[in-house]
């Protein structure tokens, strides 16, 4: 039997309950369970083996699994409704800024700094610096 030591850090989650439904994008604690893996956690001194016919572990396991997808099914809810509200009230772009390259290269070609190319468009020093140097 292999074993799968997991410390809380391992987790994508902020604490340990919120991630064991599926562990940094791996398969849920049951189907790794059924290959044979060992799921320990080290801080709350708890182990998962396939090997044990321990009716109350398998029970810990799926009820911690599904306390978990429901508390990250409530965090989602509840960005989608701050999202709403903050997108109602003008705050809320979304996603990630576009920086248009040739735009930063004409203001270079125009005498511009890299620190007023910068204020000019919104844009870190950092992004200009690597938009001229690719």
């Amino acid at each position: 039997m292999q074993n799968l030591h997991l410390l809380p850090q391992t987790f994508s989650q902020a604490h340990h309950a919120s991630g064991i439904h599926q562990i940094n994008g791996l398969e849920p604690p049951h189907t790794i369970n059924d290959k044979g893996v060992a799921i320990t956690f080290l801080s709350e001194r708890l182990t998962f083996s396939s090997d044990a016919e321990d009716a109350f572990a398998k029970l810990q396991l799926q009820m911690m699994g599904a306390f978990a997808e429901f508390e990250r099914n409530i965090i989602r809810k509840r960005q989608a409704e701050g999202i709403a509200k903050a997108k109602a009230k003008g705050i809320y772009k979304g996603g990630r800024k576009v920086i248009n390259r040739d735009k930063v290269h004409q203001l270079k070609g125009e005498g511009l700094s890299t620190y007023k190319i910068a204020e000019a468009m919104g844009i870190s020093r950092m992004s200009v610096h690597r938009i001229l140097n690719q």
